[in-house]
C-alpha cells in the first residue's frame, strides 16, 4: 500500500510538472505570436512607406525629365539666338556671367543647371 501512494505521489508530482511545462510552453507561443504580429504590422507599414517614397521617386524623375527637355529647348533656343552687344549692359551681364561661371566650378550639377538658367533669363533680358 505504500508503495502505490508513493506511485501515486510520483504520478501526481510528474503530472503537476508537465501541466506547467505545458502552461509555461504556451506563454512562450503567445509571446511568440505576439511578436509575430508586430513584426507582420511594421514590415505592413514600412512596405507603405517603401510604396509612398518610390512613388514621390517617379514624380520626382518625371518632373526633372520635363525640366530637363525645357532646358534643352531653351539651351538651344539661346545658341541659335545672336548675341546682341549693348555696350555698358553687355559689360554688366558679361560680369554677371563670369560671376556665375566662376562660381560653377564650386558647385554641383544641380546648382549649375539653376546658373544656366539664370544665364538664359539674362540673355532675355
Amino acid at each position: 500500500m505504500d508503495a502505490i501512494k508513493k506511485k501515486m505521489q510520483a504520478m501526481k508530482l510528474e503530472k503537476d510538472n508537465a501541466l506547467d511545462r505545458a502552461k509555461h510552453n504556451e506563454q512562450l507561443a503567445k509571446d511568440s505570436n505576439l511578436r509575430a504580429e508586430k513584426a507582420e504590422e511594421e514590415a505592413r507599414a514600412l512596405q507603405k512607406k517603401i510604396q509612398t517614397i518610390e512613388n514621390d521617386l517617379d514624380q520626382t524623375q518625371e518632373q526633372l525629365m520635363q525640366v530637363n527637355a525645357k532646358l534643352e529647348e531653351k539651351e538651344k533656343a539661346l545658341q541659335n539666338k545672336p548675341h546682341v552687344n549693348f555696350g555698358v549692359g553687355a559689360r554688366a551681364r558679361t560680369k554677371k556671367e563670369v560671376k556665375i561661371f566662376s562660381q560653377n566650378a564650386k558647385r554641383p550639377n544641380s546648382d549649375i543647371i539653376d546658373n544656366r538658367i539664370a544665364l538664359m533669363t539674362l540673355h532675355s533680358l
